[in-house]
């Protein structure tokens, strides 16, 4: 009687195949990323300028570094102003509206400054610093940031967290242009892994 090596074959690949890492698993190893901002993808739809984009690349690990291209401003705008990295799904707000009174307008802490000359006002949550400025084409490093929960509670963002968050979708890319902070001047994206 013939035995096959078929069975323990299978059961090789069977085994080997059940370890691989799949989309809810992603490698830590993928930590180059790519961005699309456009002004179609600001919260809520219909108020930002559908013909602006803004394309770049993103590597990320123990540093996090972002570089863009400007492909079409908002119509008005002349530069970009400041650049924030959020935590926060695609359809997600960063910022609620108080039903009452539309002047108690809360907005969401970002969890990494990039660039600009307008951060740290109030809108953001943050204290102000001087980032870098905010130059197309230039390697410019992430500023992760610790953020105070709507619980009080604070979360402490680094790089390698931040890189994680990207590979699993959670961070927008904000991207605010000259004259005007708010959404109108606005471009958004959600960075994703592209491999090594």
């Amino acid at each position: 009687m013939r035995t096959s090596v078929l069975y323990p074959a299978l059961a090789v690949a069977l085994v080997a195949g059940a370890a691989c890492k799949g989309p809810d698993s992603p490698d830590t190893a993928f930590n180059n990323f790519q961005l699309v901002a456009r002004g179609s993808n600001v919260i809520p739809t219909g108020t930002g300028d559908t013909t602006a984009v803004v394309t770049g690349t993103m590597a990320g690990g123990s540093t996090l570094t972002i570089s863009y291209a400007v492909g079409k401003l908002p119509g008005g705008a002349t530069t970009i102003d400041s650049v924030f990295l959020y935590t926060m799904g695609a359809g997600a707000a960063n910022y609620t509206v108080s039903n009452t009174n539309i002047a108690n307008t809360t907005y969401v802490a970002p969890s990494a400054r990039v660039c600009g000359s307008s951060i740290g006002t109030g809108t953001t949550g943050l204290a102000g610093v001087l980032p870098s400025a905010c130059a197309a084409s230039t390697s410019i490093t992430v500023q992760p940031t610790t953020v105070t929960n709507a619980n009080q509670t604070t979360t402490t963002n680094t790089a390698v967290s931040l890189s994680s968050s990207i590979r699993n979708y959670g961070q927008q890319l904000v991207f605010f242009t000259s004259g005007n902070f708010y959404k109108r001047g606005s471009l958004r994206g959600t960075p994703f892994v592209v491999n090594p």
